[in-house]
């Protein structure tokens, strides 16, 4: 008091109101098993989300290689009644492990002042599938037989016709993404020399495991046979007539046929069935500069003859017709003719 001699105590007791935060205040996740990560996503598992101590329900992601998942949830305020993983009591901070992957995980805070608040964690193991079943086909649509050894297809000995191949795969796991490159799943062929054309596919199953396959087909080469013979007959007689004038760098070939030939018949047959041949057909004699090509399947090696139909000149001297006369009156003597012939020949030669 003012006298400096009085004076007056008095207590204040201050109660602090119970804390109210029944929150997460992280919560993180190891697997053992596995080389995929578990991926914390929101209630649907659709998409992947970090944790936020707000949203109470989520999908654990795991690899279903996966053999045990931990978890460390921490609350944040020091000053909660309890923390309870499924039914159990455990300390905030602690490490839990999870080998039963088919139950929720369920993390309830009870606050201070005894509200409670709980995590919802739904648990989906995700498919480790990459397989798939590889097919392919030629731009004919004919089926190509493949060989596999791993991950790698292959065909050789296509025929040089096919002009392309198409490729396919049906997956093993239907929740798995495939890709292709090239992206239209065909490959092709452009040279004329052996050719391998490669298609890559590209399968990611869901947990995220990526698997590659290659398909490798080989072409072969174009024919470069552009060889045919020719033949040339006589129209009107049918006699086959060779050539008369040719050596092995010939490109000229003269055929000589007599006028009752009538016209020349030119027949060109090639050597492969890959060759396309033109210039066969009928001709009149005399006719000069036809040309025979052969085009071999490369369309670049060709081979050209100028042929020219010439007349040839009657060389016949046979005897197809005799008669024997008498010298006395010119009657025809029949019979004995042979005798008569031959001793006329004798006279001749001073027999």
């Amino acid at each position: 008091a003012q006298d400096g001699l009085s004076s007056y105590e008095t207590s204040v007791e201050i109660t602090r109101a119970k804390s109210t935060d029944n929150n997460l205040k992280s919560f993180t996740m190891t697997q053992t098993g596995s080389t995929i990560n578990p991926v914390l996503a929101d209630a649907s598992g659709s998409i992947a989300t970090p944790f936020s101590a707000s949203v109470n329900e989520y999908t654990i992601k795991i690899s279903n290689a996966t053999t045990k998942l931990s978890v460390v949830p921490t609350a944040n305020d020091s000053f909660i009644t309890s923390m309870k993983v499924n039914g159990a009591v455990k300390s905030s901070g602690s490490t839990i492990d999870i080998t039963d992957f088919t139950k929720d995980l369920k993390i309830e805070i009870t606050a201070q002042n005894g509200t409670l608040k709980t995590y919802t964690f739904h648990m989906y193991q995700m498919s480790d599938d990459a397989s798939a079943t590889i097919t392919a086909k030629d731009d004919k649509g004919n089926p190509i037989s493949l060989t596999q050894n791993g991950d790698k297809f292959t065909a050789t000995g296509l025929d040089y016709t096919v002009k392309s191949f198409t490729v396919d795969a049906v997956l093993g796991s239907s929740k798995a993404n495939l890709s292709f490159s090239p992206s239209n799943k065909t490959y092709t062929f452009t040279a004329t020399t052996q050719q391998k054309g490669t298609v890559l596919i590209s399968v990611t199953s869901e947990s995220g495991i990526l698997k590659q396959y290659t398909v490798e087909v080989t072409r072969n080469a174009a024919d470069t046979n552009a060889s045919y013979t020719i033949t040339v007959t006589g129209r009107d007689n049918g006699v086959v007539y060779e050539k008369e004038t040719t050596t092995s760098t010939s490109v000229k070939y003269d055929y000589k046929l007599p006028a009752s030939a009538g016209a020349a018949v030119i027949t060109v047959t090639a050597q492969s069935s890959t060759t396309t041949v033109t210039g066969a057909g009928t001709y009149d004699i005399g006719r000069t500069g036809i040309q025979i090509k052969g085009t071999a399947q490369d369309g670049v090696t060709i081979s050209t003859i100028t042929v020219n139909i010439l007349t040839k000149l009657d060389d016949d001297n046979s005897i197809t017709n005799i008669r024997v006369l008498d010298r006395q009156g010119g009657n025809e003597i029949v019979g004995r003719i042979r005798w008569i012939i031959i001793l006329h020949i004798k006279g001749r030669m001073g027999c």
